[in-house]
């Protein structure tokens, strides 16, 4: 039987070990005096990186997935695996500042009805990064600028003391072991994107408070492996948004999202179109956006198809 420790941290690799490894080490300082279990999940990378992990970091304790499963089922077997009372669950873009780990762990002792807290994170020009998020509404999904105005809200309410939220980033959520035995881990339905609103919904409908702790902080440089968005990333990132609508506000809203988009991208499409033809075939920010917008067009319009469909391979190639 595996001892328990105070808190698990559970950092999920993917092709990235370099980072991987940066983010390990920090992880040190950032829990002076705090007993601490770390564990590596390596999603099927098939590039070298346990060696490489393995070799630099040796006290980490590796899982190996023999595919890459998203990150749901990633963090997912890593917390399986765990033994602490709280987990963190920790991208490899992210290092932890001295400290931070001892203040959010130690809030969450102090405070059992909060069940997952978050750091204030920075960016890596030590400027504040997107730390929080919140729960969508019809309206939000719509118009995407009152979704941006809201989280722009929420952002100014930061400030020195604890704040309750809808939902943090999912750089680095710490959960209490007593939070997620009640609303269960993340959906694996989910591969990456929109996992962490789901599971901070469920967070919350079971009675726990959500807060961000911003004197503990740390460093979210976003150079994971989902960083360049492209054709296959959007649409992605699309359908783990639809999930996300149709688990939250029921079917007719997804779909109306769905419809929605499917007609703003003809515009944008149209739009990027005449103005990459009107540059005399030199913008590249336009047909990189005439690209992307088109291939989610013919994703939608091709019923949605599964990564592992056919037609998705042969419009978007071999994806993630």
């Amino acid at each position: 039987m595996k001892k328990a420790v105070k808190l698990s941290v559970i950092i999920l690799n993917y092709r990235t070990p370099e980072i991987t490894v940066r983010a390990f080490k920090s992880l040190d300082k950032a829990a002076s005096n705090l007993e601490i279990e770390k564990i590596i999940v390596d999603n099927g990378s098939r590039d070298g990186s346990v060696e490489f992990i393995r070799e630099r970091a040796p006290s980490a304790r590796i899982i190996e997935l023999p595919e890459n499963r998203g990150f749901a089922a990633g963090m997912n077997a890593g917390a399986r695996a765990a033994s602490g009372d709280y987990i963190l669950f920790m991208n490899s873009d992210v290092e932890a500042f001295p400290g931070s780990l001892n203040i959010l762990v130690d809030y969450l002792e102090a405070n059992p009805d909060t069940g997952v807290v978050g750091p204030l994170l920075e960016d890596g020009n030590g400027k504040f990064a997107r730390t929080l998020l919140f729960q969508p509404t019809l309206l939000s999904e719509l118009v995407p600028v009152i979704g941006k105005l809201n989280l722009l809200r929420w952002e100014r309410r930061i400030g020195t003391e604890p704040l309750e939220v809808e939902g943090v980033e999912g750089a680095a959520p710490v959960a209490s072991r007593a939070a997620i035995e009640k609303a269960g881990l993340f959906d694996e339905d989910f591969f990456f994107y929109a996992e962490i609103e789901d599971w901070c919904l469920r967070i919350r409908r079971n009675g726990f408070k959500i807060k961000v702790i911003p004197n503990a902080r740390m460093m979210h440089a976003r150079e994971g492996s989902s960083r360049e968005i492209g054709r296959p990333t959007k649409i992605e990132i699309k359908r783990a948004r639809y999930l996300l609508i149709k688990k939250s506000l029921g079917g007719f809203a997804g779909n109306l999202v769905i419809g929605t988009d499917f007609l703003s991208g003809i515009f944008k499409v149209i739009f990027y179109a005449i103005g990459y033809l009107l540059s005399m075939l030199s913008w590249k920010r336009g047909y990189k956006k005439l690209v992307m917008y088109s291939g989610l067009l013919f994703w939608i319009a091709a019923g949605m198809p599964e990564r592992s469909a056919p037609i998705y391979r042969k419009l978007f190639g071999k994806w993630g």
